[in-house]
């Protein structure tokens, strides 16, 4: 590769986690930490042996940023630490289900579920929207019809002062792919990829609002960010 095509030649590859210890972790930076209405999505794959009895996960965590306001090293949510965003699945009676996620400094939790589970060993786009000036939270599967709820009376605090940690795929048992973190509250999903025709060597990508976009079509230790303006790595765990 050069540095304007790293991609090239192009092989398509994806992170994929076993569900126990391993995430991939983004750097711990301001363009993160979003204060007000922001964007996650994510192609995902769930391993079919994420439904076995002997999986005792019960989330899965696709995307999460958390801060610790008191600076004592824990960011347990008991003690009302903050969620800025989270998207993952839930283990229902039915399946794994999609939800979208935030807790705020008073503790409060706003969640927002997908009417219906996901299919094991099957790419699905999965998003998350935060509209903070209409005060709603909505899930998006497949860019299919936006489910919401209301926020009002919960502000999100992702603007708040602490240490952070923003994390991919916490107990995830599968494959994840094309990440991306935006700043504005998307309409819909209408420009998601196939994961697997993601062969563009140009970057990096550009489009308005977005803050990162991990595609891990690179190899090693670290994944680049292709987002206009970033071209950071982040580490895995």
């Amino acid at each position: 590769g050069t540095a304007f095509k790293p991609l090239s030649p192009y092989t398509s590859r994806v992170l994929e986690l076993n569900g126990t210890d391993g995430y991939l972790a983004l750097p711990d930076q301001p363009r993160f930490a979003l204060a007000e209405s922001w964007s996650i999505d994510a192609w995902v794959k769930v391993d079919s042996r994420a439904s076995s009895a002997a999986f005792s996960k019960d989330k899965m965590i696709i995307l999460q940023r958390e801060i610790d306001t008191d600076l004592n090293g824990s960011y347990d949510t008991l003690n009302y630490e903050i969620v800025n965003y989270e998207i993952g699945l839930e283990k229902k009676t039915a399946g794994w289900t999609p939800y979208v996620s935030y807790k705020n400094a008073a503790g409060l939790t706003v969640t927002k579920l997908a009417a219906t589970v996901v299919a094991a060993d099957t790419w699905v786009h999965i998003g998350g929207i935060y509209d903070h000036e209409n005060n709603y939270l909505s899930i998006v599967v497949n860019n299919g019809s936006k489910l919401s709820i209301s926020a009002a009376g919960a502000a999100n605090d992702g603007g708040v002062v602490g240490k952070s940690r923003v994390r991919v795929g916490v107990d995830f048992y599968g494959r994840i792919d094309s990440l991306r973190i935006w700043n504005i509250a998307k309409d819909d999903y209408s420009d998601y990829l196939d994961p697997t025709r993601n062969v563009s060597y140009d970057v990096p990508r550009i489009a308005a609002g977005m803050v990162a976009h991990y595609i891990f079509d690179d190899d090693g230790q670290t994944v680049q960010d292709f987002a206009l303006i970033n071209l950071h790595y982040a580490r895995y765990f």
